[in-house]
Order: C-alpha cells, then sequence, then structure tokens
C-alpha cells in the first residue's frame, strides 16, 4: 500500500512539474520524489525484515516446543503419548502455516518487484513516445 502511494504521488509529482515545463521545478521534484521514495523504501524493508524476524523466531519456538515433545515421549505412558502426539501435530500444523506465511512474504516481494518494473517500463515507454510525438 505504501508502495502504491509513493508511486503515485511521484507521478502527479513529476506530471504536476512537467506541465509547468520548469526545469529547475523538474530537478526539484525529482529529489522530492527520490527523498520520498528512499524513506517509504526504507520504512517497507524494515516492515519485512521484522516480519521476517516474527515468522523465524515463531517458527523457532514451534520447533523448540516439538523437540521437547519428542523427549517425553521416550519415556511416556501410552496414554500420554497419545497425548503428546496430538500436541505435536498440532505444533507441526503451526510449523506449516508459518512456513507458508514465510513463502507468501517472499512471494509478495518478488510479485510486486516483478509489477513496479513492468509499469516502470511501460511508463518509460509511454514517455519516450510522448518526447518523440513533440519532436
Amino acid at each position: 500500500m505504501k508502495k502504491l502511494a509513493v508511486i503515485i504521488l511521484a507521478i502527479g509529482l513529476l506530471s504536476s512539474a512537467c506541465n509547468n515545463q520548469n526545469e529547475s521545478k523538474l530537478e526539484d521534484v525529482a529529489d522530492d520524489v527520490a527523498h520520498v521514495t528512499e524513506e517509504m523504501g526504507d520504512d517497507i524493508q524494515q516492515e519485512m525484515r521484522a516480519m521476517k524476524a516474527n515468522l523465524q523466531q515463531a517458527k523457532s519456538k514451534v520447533e523448540k516446543e516439538i523437540k521437547k515433545i519428542d523427549a517425553k515421549m521416550e519415556t511416556a505412558s501410552a496414554d500420554m503419548k497419545a497425548d503428546l502426539e496430538e500436541r505435536k501435530a498440532e505444533l507441526q500444523d503451526w510449523s506449516n502455516k508459518i512456513g507458508l506465511k514465510m513463502q507468501k512474504l517472499v512471494d509478495i516481494m518478488v510479485k510486486d518487484w516483478q509489477a513496479f518494473k513492468e509499469d516502470g517500463k511501460e511508463f518509460f515507454d509511454d514517455f519516450d513516445d510522448a518526447l518523440r510525438d513533440d519532436a
């Protein structure tokens, strides 16, 4: 969502500067866009790193709990083993869910980047066409 806001802001600022045909304003706007984009990019990267760290921490906690259960099962009675197996299955389900979230995070990062690159290519193709039409 933040990326979209940055892109919209950047396009708006650039089009505003282009409409004014003022070269110094265009440079100022370009500097502003670069600054805002950098800040937003840093924020997004920090948020993604934090999410990744939280998911890794959760995965680690689940793995520790599974190891504890495995250790308890070695000396547990038959009734207790059934309870432990049930708990282990629940934890393995959580482990799988965490793994899916981690994969989704990676997929989102890749998908958003690909979409942004494609949009950027289209934007600059249109821009180049516009320059050729005016010449």
